[in-house]
């Protein structure tokens, strides 16, 4: 008789948790298990009722054998407690190459039961997969909830900080890793940090990061160009009317 495993009543029960949670923030669109190879979620934030057409992946974990521990309030970025787990939970290589594909904010969700209800806790990988030098051990975990409400900022009556601001860091860093310089409007997320409107912005310190993604793109861009001055009707490729 077949019998159902731990691992998976954790893995139900860590995935219902997160979908109640992020589900008024986020549209959640779970993954198959059968089809599950590293990603458990893809979300698209919403604002309001509003989709942003900002997508994220997710890999959630449920484990009551681990604790957290708190480390110190970040004051430059994001503003959230800052926590370590232990013992420490690692993503395998050939999840993290996986994830590097996807060429999207990544997030590890982690959910820890308590005597009265849950602590949620995410970490960053975006800054680790699109070739930022921080090692994995550095990337601090951040409290995210009170009880099962979700909190996307750190200071919910300015909206500013908290994860809607790692997110949108990091979807910038998604786009500069692809040597793309675009700046969103952080107002698309309900986020009231940075300029809403200049879009001549760029994030110097984290420009300076990717620079050689960016050198690449500038390379293969003057290559085009030129290609294309130089040619002649005649020497465009078969088919190419197709295009």
């Amino acid at each position: 008789m077949k019998k159902y495993s731990n691992t998976n009543t954790k893995g139900n029960k860590g995935e219902s948790i997160f979908v109640s949670v992020i589900s008024d923030y986020a549209v959640p669109h779970q993954i198959e298990r059968s089809n599950d190879i590293g990603v458990d979620f893809l979300c698209e934030w919403k604002n309001g009722e509003s989709p942003t057409g900002v997508v994220f992946a997710v890999q959630v974990k449920y484990r009551s054998d681990r604790t957290a521990k708190f480390v110190k309030k970040d004051l430059r970025l994001n503003h959230l407690n800052e926590y370590t787990i232990s013992p420490s939970i690692s993503i395998d290589k050939d999840t993290t190459e996986y994830w590097k594909l996807l060429g999207m904010p990544t997030y590890l969700f982690v959910i820890i039961p308590n005597e009265s209800s849950v602590d949620i806790f995410y970490k960053r990988y975006t800054p680790i997969l699109t070739g930022n030098k921080t090692p994995q051990a550095e990337m601090p975990f951040y409290k995210v909830n009170d009880g099962l409400s979700f909190l996307p900022f750190s200071n919910m009556d300015n909206k500013v900080g908290g994860f809607t601001r790692d997110l949108y860091i990091d979807q910038i860093r998604a786009n500069y890793s692809k040597g793309q310089i675009t700046y969103m409007n952080p107002q698309l997320l309900g986020l009231n940090q940075f300029p809403a409107q200049d879009k001549d912005i760029v994030f110097r310190d984290i420009f300076d990061e990717y620079q050689i993604n960016f050198e690449e793109t500038f390379e293969q861009l003057r290559k085009v160009f030129a290609d294309e001055y130089q040619a002649q009707p005649s020497e465009a490729p078969p088919g190419s009317e197709d295009y």
